[in-house]
């Protein structure tokens, strides 16, 4: 899409099938749906107080002395006239011929041109008042349409905000299940324990965030063996950790219901990832979650994991971390290369992603 495109699309100038292939443009491309949620949450900011939108006085926009104030708010005017009413006529000329904005340039503010009578609407007429500019009917309707359409599915990505561990999501082949049979068991690092601190230690904090991983995944996928085999392994690192029974009871609670379905036994596995945050150390557990994902991501070719805002805020802050050096920074550094191009290298990220693990795991 290019701007003319964007401000036909947000003005309703598109013909219906074209609005359609656009939206399917948009759900397609990472790249335009961030632009225009960027768009949809600056309108939301615009009307925080979630108020009702109403017509603006008959007077809106009208010059008046400076010391006068009427008690409503009839001095700012939209950027854009929210009827043909009041659209300049280059702009409705332009509206007629299918919306080419590119076409017709209305006149500039204070200067019309030679034989016309083109009307000047001041972007913010003169006045003590501060007043708030209410967003025109059509643009919260365009807010609310991408609200619905691409918002939900790109909020956390959006701001690559999330909550601790909570990677899986990011992968669009979730619901697909572990790559393989044996995943759990493929060679990631070393089998040991943790030594009885009242937080887990930083090694056993990166495990338990790739194994929450495996968890969510599998239970999304109504794995039941898999999911049953995590949960157990869960407990095992969990079991001599200050303070952790409560939590090893939720665990169980998922082991003993891993044959449930995914859309019953999902939430529960999300609560527990919650109340283990607060038994890790958050950047490795952020980290060994992540690197978990990331490897499955890789099994199944999801460029989309790589290329979104949150795995490249998580590798940004996984290079800050001071207690990361060597060999864990050189895998950190071999994926953000790997995963750039719009098409990733698959084998590099397969096995530096397994490297990462072992580096911060082991």
């Amino acid at each position: 899409m290019d701007d003319n495109d964007r401000a036909r699309f947000a003005d309703g100038l598109m013909p219906e099938e074209e609005r359609g292939a656009t939206m399917a443009h948009i759900a397609s491309s990472p790249e335009e749906a961030e632009l225009l949620a960027d768009v949809a949450y600056m309108l939301a900011d615009l009307d925080p107080e979630g108020g009702a939108i109403t017509a603006a006085p008959a007077n809106a926009g009208e010059r008046h002395a400076d010391d006068e104030d009427t008690g409503t708010d009839p001095k700012v005017v939209p950027l854009r006239p929210p009827s043909a009413a009041t659209r300049p006529p280059q702009l409705e000329a332009a509206a007629a011929a299918g919306g080419d904005y590119d076409a017709v340039q209305p006149p500039v503010s204070g200067r019309a041109s030679p034989g016309t009578d083109a009307p000047v609407v001041p972007l913010r007429p003169p006045s003590t008042a501060r007043t708030w500019r209410r967003a025109p009917a059509r643009w919260v309707a365009l807010a609310a349409v991408l609200a619905g359409v691409l918002l939900v599915p790109l909020a956390l990505s959006r701001s690559g905000s999330r909550d601790p561990g909570d990677f899986a999501t990011l992968l669009t082949s979730r619901d697909a299940g572990l790559p393989t049979d044996d995943w759990v068991d493929r060679p990631r690092w070393p089998v040991n324990r943790g030594g009885g601190t009242t937080a887990a230690d930083l090694p056993r904090s990166a495990k338990l965030g790739a194994l929450q991983v495996d968890l969510e995944v599998a239970a999304a996928a109504g794995e039941g063996e898999q999911t049953s085999l995590v949960t157990g392994r869960m407990i095992d690192l969990l079991d001599d950790v200050a303070g952790s029974g409560p939590l090893v009871a939720a665990y169980g609670d998922i082991r003993s219901r891993a044959a449930e379905p995914g859309e019953t036994l999902v939430p529960a596995v999300a609560e527990a990832r919650e109340s283990l945050a607060s038994y890790v150390d958050e950047d490795y557990f952020n980290l060994g979650a992540w690197a978990e994902a990331a490897g499955i991501a890789a099994e199944r070719r999801d460029a989309e994991f790589f290329h979104a805002r949150a795995s490249r805020k998580l590798l940004d802050r996984a290079a800050s971390l001071p207690a990361l050096e060597g060999e864990a920074q050189a895998a950190i550094q071999a994926i953000r290369a790997a995963a750039e191009p719009e098409q990733p290298d698959w084998p590099v990220l397969k096995t530096q992603t397994i490297q990462l693990l072992q580096q911060i795991a082991g």
